[in-house]
């Protein structure tokens, strides 16, 4: 039985997802030589990245040989020298796919993830100022959320080991915001925002935590009730939802003390963050 998919290469537009791969692959050949891990780690760079896919780009694994540790492909490609050309492909989506942006090495420490990225400081302060929301406070679900990780998203689930499926909702980004409340959030004047950028998804944390504010009466200052509402939305909120999830009042005390830990940190390293975003001038 022979599965086959396959990949166009896509026009380089910035942050958009390729969908596809391109490759022959026997099945049995698959099971019998263990190979399940080779052919997820194709899968995995051309759906869960965003980059840009060199043109005339074939993959065709076939003719795998019987011997369990030496297993061999016969990769083509449409120039001579194909395997030294994909390894120079792969070495270039790895370089240039924009996936190499910044990851906080220390994300329990608020001073040091805005020392080793001052504009995220500087979006921080901005989404501060404009909806009255605390930098501790959306970091905190942020950090809960994603881990700083601007393309995570919820994990996909696979069928027989290698075969991707759906994933279990639309998160995805820094903020983890799903496909209804964010289209929400771009027609309410933010039309150019993405998900995958910082400044925007720390700006939607604190439009959604200034929108529970004003619809449910939940204070700013209580992180505990409104992780609690971002999570389950304003109208799980208001059904009490979270009563039935133990574990999620777990989750948002997690976030509170995150919150408060952050807030500590904060209080001493505010006036050197504020001295790197102040300029020249």
């Amino acid at each position: 039985m022979m599965i086959r998919a396959r990949l166009f290469a896509a026009k380089p537009v910035p942050k958009i997802v390729n969908k596809g791969l391109s490759d022959n692959i026997n099945l049995r050949g698959l099971i019998q030589n263990r190979t399940f891990s080779r052919y997820r780690l194709f899968i995995i760079l051309f759906l869960e990245c965003p980059t840009y896919v060199p043109t005339d780009f074939s993959l065709s694994f076939s003719n795998f040989s019987n011997r369990p540790k030496s297993m061999k492909s016969q990769i083509k490609l449409s120039q001579p020298n194909g395997q030294l050309k994909l390894l120079l492909i792969l070495l270039m989506v790895m370089f240039t796919s924009g996936c190499a942006v910044y990851q906080p090495a220390d994300p329990n420490n608020l001073c040091n993830i805005f020392g080793g990225e001052p504009d995220w400081y500087e979006a921080a302060v901005g989404a501060k100022k404009r909806w009255k929301t605390s930098i501790p406070g959306m970091m905190a679900i942020m950090y809960q959320e994603s881990r700083f990780v601007g393309h995570a998203r919820p994990k996909r689930e696979w069928f027989l080991g290698f075969i991707p499926l759906f994933r279990k909702s639309s998160a995805f980004g820094y903020a983890q915001a799903q496909d209804p409340v964010w289209d929400e959030y771009t027609d309410d004047g933010h039309a150019f925002d993405v998900r995958d950028d910082f400044d925007d998804a720390i700006n939607f944390i604190g439009w959604y935590m200034n929108g529970s504010t004003r619809s449910l009466g939940i204070k700013k200052s209580d992180i505990y009730s409104q992780y609690l509402a971002y999570h389950e939305g304003r109208g799980g909120f208001k059904r009490k939802t979270y009563n039935k999830k133990p574990w999620l009042k777990q989750v948002a005390g997690k976030v509170k003390r995150q919150s408060q830990r952050y807030q500590r940190q904060f209080n001493r390293c505010k006036g050197r963050l504020d001295d790197s975003i102040s300029g020249w001038f």
